[in-house]
């Protein structure tokens, strides 16, 4: 869909898929993901690996553990959007 195989992209931050006249938006979902809100529908931009938009429709969740609590891989993502 994005043009990346796995090489390519895992590992890589989600913030690479989205455009550069959109920068605060990574931050606003993470924010929202931090107060366990959900994101259902979210209309926005990406861009595919060579640098052409498409449309999409998102919906985000944040990732618990059987605690409750948000997931370490999801704590260390945001504290690196934060940085």
């Amino acid at each position: 869909m994005f043009g990346y195989c796995a090489e390519d992209i895992i590992g890589r931050p989600i913030s690479i898929l989205i455009p550069q006249d959109r920068p605060a938006e990574a931050k606003n979902i993470l924010e929202k993901l931090q107060r366990g809100e959900c994101l259902k529908y979210f209309e926005t931009v990406r861009v595919r690996k060579d640098g052409t938009s498409m449309d999409v429709s998102l919906t985000v969740s944040p990732i618990k553990n059987d605690a409750g609590e948000g997931s370490q891989h999801f704590q260390d993502r945001a504290r690196h959007h934060r940085e």
